[in-house]
């Protein structure tokens, strides 16, 4: 559900959500930076549920990046009561 292996980095101001911009920071291996990811979401009553899918392949190299990515929020995902990003170690941020 979350692809290649990567983290969620976790710091006093993001993830965040301004002007219906998701903000969020993310750190990988690999051998070079600029790996892609894919904004994914789901929808259930008036929760929804957003996360990111990282498309590159893991990659067998010791260097470390850590990149912000930002991200276009629909106005369905804006409406709903309450926004969740979940991680791919199993936290579950409120937004």
């Amino acid at each position: 559900e979350f692809g290649a292996s990567y983290s969620v980095v976790i710091t006093s101001d993001l993830p965040s959500i301004e002007n219906g911009i998701l903000t969020i920071r993310v750190g990988y291996s690999g051998c070079n930076a600029g790996h892609s990811f894919e904004f994914k979401n789901r929808i259930t009553n008036s929760l929804s549920e957003i996360w990111l899918l990282k498309l590159t392949n893991d990659q067998l190299c010791d260097a470390y990046f850590v990149e912000d990515l930002a991200f276009v929020l629909s106005e369905s995902i804006l409406n709903s009561d309450e926004i969740v990003l979940a991680t791919p170690n199993d936290e579950r941020i409120s937004l």
